[in-house]
């Protein structure tokens, strides 16, 4: 930690109040956080065993979804690299602010997604449901080193009620057995400070039973009077939002 604060101090074209760490065991100068920016426990599932192996590992309410989305006629496609950003932005952004307002969280922009997708190219993949030619579930993942996430996603309520993410995802880890992956990281499930992620915990827990604990993310002041400044205003604003 000390290393870090020396480099962001040494450096002139940046000056940031804090830098952000995950750190395993809380220490000076590690504080906070402000608020929190990462999950704390995620599911990974090993992709190691063969396709059949893999299939009868997931619960029997996985198996039997991904059997009905199949009957429901969902088709899923991996979309070409140079279709991302129009299929994005005009058939998948849609699907994402509709979850968004369903499960009541803040998503980003469009042009987030689509940087994202720009810049990690060659790691990314972009994989789609489709119902009657319509999309109505998406997947963002990456690989590296062996390793996928499945970073992104959003699915309409038809696609709930056609099983299509259960497909989508099975569909996912195939594609990525096949290319080397190893691992899949499904990110965060509900923790101590994440409890709105109860609901899709539920969903991720049909594909594993591998929960892996990440160390929690800790602010690191670059300047300390001016952060604890910040933070005794932000503290403020919460108490007085709690009464309200």
């Amino acid at each position: 930690m000390d290393t870090l604060r020396q480099q962001f101090r040494s450096d002139d074209d940046a000056s940031p109040l804090y830098v952000r760490m995950q750190v395993a065991t809380l220490q000076p100068p590690a504080t906070g956080p402000l608020e929190h920016g990462w999950y704390e426990r995620e599911i990974v599932v090993d992709l190691r065993p063969d396709e059949k192996e893999l299939l009868a590992g997931f619960r029997p309410n996985a198996r039997n979804s991904i059997r009905r989305a199949r009957k429901e006629g969902v088709e899923v496609r991996s979309i070409p690299q140079e279709e991302w950003i129009e299929v994005f932005r005009t058939e998948l952004f849609p699907i994402l602010q509709e979850t968004a307002e369903r499960d009541a969280f803040q998503s980003f922009d469009s042009s987030y997604y689509e940087t994202f997708l720009t810049q990690l190219s060659g790691y990314a993949g972009l994989l789609v449901a489709y119902s009657e030619g319509k999309a109505t579930s998406w997947l963002i993942t990456t690989q590296y080193r062996g390793h996928a996430v499945y970073y992104f996603a959003g699915s309409t309520l038809d696609a709930r009620r056609t099983f299509a993410p259960y497909l989508l995802l099975w569909e996912a880890f195939r594609a990525l057995k096949a290319a080397g992956a190893t691992s899949c990281g499904l990110t965060g499930i509900v923790s101590e400070n994440y409890p709105q992620l109860i609901n899709v915990t539920t969903f991720k827990r049909n594909f594993s039973k591998n929960v892996v604990t990440i160390p929690t993310t800790y602010d690191i002041p670059l300047h300390p009077l001016r952060y604890r400044a910040l933070a005794a205003v932000l503290d403020a604003r919460r108490k007085r939002s709690s009464r309200g």
